[in-house]
């Protein structure tokens, strides 16, 4: 990884690679983007590789060869000045190429149309930074690059920045890059008032420009609504309704219960999380089957999260051992749907997806449903697309204030497990091709 890596200077220098080219030696990148930017009057934001040297015996941090590796995006402003660095903080999949951003980083820039702030990827789901820009530092827009797997019928990476922006009432940009290999693609444009984006077709690599004029001066007034709670979670758990047990096409273990019939009151539970839905179908199919599921996952590598879910989708058949399987499309619309969770705290995110148009085209409905963070409630009974899947999904809080492997040079373990976990993710993705 070193010989593409360029040391990122620090904003602070009020440099212009553009016009400057030789102040700092080997930076072709940083040129580059900065001359793009320029060029064509534009704000670029872009990821790349950063790398800086480090004393091991003086920083407890640094890796035993001396330098630190960054996953890190740099901005430019329409001039061409580099105008924010930043230096990803959760590693997913990445050692033993990267390290994790040693200190906290908050990182923000101004432009004429607003204020901005970037994260890279898996850094969405933690409270730090992604949270604390919003919350702290009166972010109303974030910019997002990522390269996120879609696993059907979630996650997906249109779900992830959707929910964000739901959540938070801001503005979210993101780049996801297509690489049908790994199960890669999807990028959007959301907003409290629009949303754009790619196909989520992960058997294709062809990408597509995306264009949405947008707010970005967003408020957060109603961010939350006051959704009535189904009550305390003794009285779901006295009122369950016959569970099974499987597990998602991408690991994770589940209970589910069946949504029967027309209209109803679901409740199951997988071990501390509980999940309740009362529903209502406007259009049923008769040969497909919907599940209320519940899941807790806590993951170590190759990304350290804790992970809960409840969430609404059908199965693949009418077969119970079919309720893990992916999805892609579903002809069932929904008159009336409320899904409440039962989670330990965390960053509590809705997700609403409708199923596959053409090209795998999905649309999140974020202005058809409402969302009371508090009571972890997600409420509609304005969908009219049928709806591949609602779901409630928890990130908890971190107990470290930096997590994941600070040793890039010793970790050859780690380095395997890569291999494997991208084995395991290449035949998931072969056997969702099949359905």
């Amino acid at each position: 990884m070193q010989p593409f890596l360029e040391d990122v200077p620090d904003p602070a220098v009020a440099w212009n690679p553009c016009e400057d080219p030789e102040r700092f030696a080997h930076t072709s990148v940083l040129r580059y983007i900065s001359c793009a930017a320029k060029n064509s009057s534009i704000y670029i934001i872009a990821n790349m590789g950063d790398v800086k040297q480090c004393d091991v015996h003086k920083e407890k941090s640094c890796p035993s060869d001396g330098r630190y590796q960054f996953n890190t995006n740099v901005v430019f402003s329409a001039t061409g000045n580099l105008v924010a660095r930043y230096h990803k903080r959760h590693m997913y999949d990445e050692t033993p190429l990267f390290d994790p951003s040693p200190t906290d980083e908050y990182v923000t820039f101004e432009t004429p149309f607003g204020k901005f702030g970037t994260v890279v990827c898996f850094d969405l789901l933690h409270y730090y930074p992604t949270q604390e820009l919003i919350l702290k530092h009166g972010v109303r827009n974030i910019i997002v690059t990522s390269a996120w797997n879609v696993f059907y019928p979630f996650v997906t990476p249109l779900q992830m920045y959707a929910g964000l922006s739901k959540r938070n009432h801001v503005t979210v940009i993101a780049a996801n890059i297509r690489n049908h290999e790994y199960g890669m693609a999807g990028s959007g444009i959301f907003s409290p008032e629009s949303e754009t984006s790619t196909s989520t077709d992960f058997m294709s690599s062809q990408g597509a420009l995306l264009i949405s004029e947008v707010n970005t001066d967003t408020t957060t007034n109603d961010v939350l609504e006051d959704l009535k709670s189904f009550g305390p979670i003794s009285k779901i758990r006295s009122n369950l309704n016959e569970s099974y047990t499987d597990t998602y096409d991408y690991g994770m273990n589940m209970t589910f219960a069946v949504l029967e019939g027309q209209s109803g009151f679901v409740a199951t539970c997988f071990d501390n999380v509980c999940c309740a839905v009362q529903f209502q179908f406007r259009e049923r199919a008769i040969d497909e089957m919907y599940i209320l599921s519940a899941s807790d996952f806590a993951n170590d590598y190759p990304g350290i999260i804790h992970l809960q879910f409840c969430a609404i989708h059908r199965c693949s058949s009418q077969q119970l051992d079919s309720c893990g399987e992916a999805v892609f499309d579903t002809s069932s619309i929904f008159s009336f749907l409320k899904l409440q969770a039962y989670f330990d705290p965390g960053v509590l995110f809705p997700f609403a997806s409708s199923s596959a148009s053409d090209n795998f085209q999905f649309y999140m409905e974020q202005e058809k449903y409402s969302f009371d963070e508090k009571a972890a409630i997600l409420q509609s009974s304005s969908f009219d697309r049928p709806m591949l899947a609602v779901v409630l999904f928890n990130s908890l809080y971190e107990d470290e204030p930096h997590m994941g492997m600070s040793s890039r040079a010793n970790s050859v373990t780690a380095h395997l497990l890569i291999q494997v976990f991208v084995f395991i993710s290449q035949k998931f993705i072969l056997k969702w091709s099949v359905h």
